[in-house]
């Protein structure tokens, strides 16, 4: 009986453990583009739990929740940024067009290094909205300060 009941915790601890996602130990996410609007970036440290924005001369910086957290982690995985790893494209027909870098280092030392430049990996649009969404919505109401050199 008792290896039956061994047994069943293992196997369920095993499928929980399949269906959750991989801890995310940082993430930098940066968009530039023609204007000077679309110089931004978010940076996400696991050590600190918080949430840096960059934009020319400014920034922002909000705690992470535990439950932000998770879901950063689940929005990674949902997403497939790991298959991202190793994209680097650039068009160079395109003289003022849009570009991003990504770089992502999982708990588990699996890492994402991205970037592009008017060449994107597939699902970059709809990743990016949902990257932007999330992060907004952690920095809602996280004052805007001047960057100091």
């Amino acid at each position: 009986m008792k290896k039956f009941l061994l047994s069943a915790v293992l196997l369920l601890w095993s499928a929980v453990s399949a269906g959750a996602a991989e801890g995310v130990e940082s993430f930098f996410f940066s968009t530039n583009g023609s204007s000077v609007d679309h110089c931004i970036s978010y940076d996400f440290d696991r050590a600190k739990m918080t949430l840096v924005w960059t934009a020319p001369n400014v920034m922002r910086e909000a705690k992470v929740s535990p439950a932000q957290y998770a879901r950063l982690c689940s929005l990674a995985d949902e997403l497939g940024l790991k298959a991202w790893n190793g994209f680097h494209g650039t068009n160079p027909n395109v003289l003022d067009g849009d570009g991003f870098g990504v770089h992502i280092v999982f708990v588990g030392g699996d890492k994402v290094d991205a970037s592009g430049y008017m060449e994107f990996p597939q699902g970059y649009r709809m990743a990016k909205n949902a990257l932007f969404s999330f992060f907004e919505g952690v920095l809602k109401g996280a004052p805007i300060k001047s960057k100091r050199y």
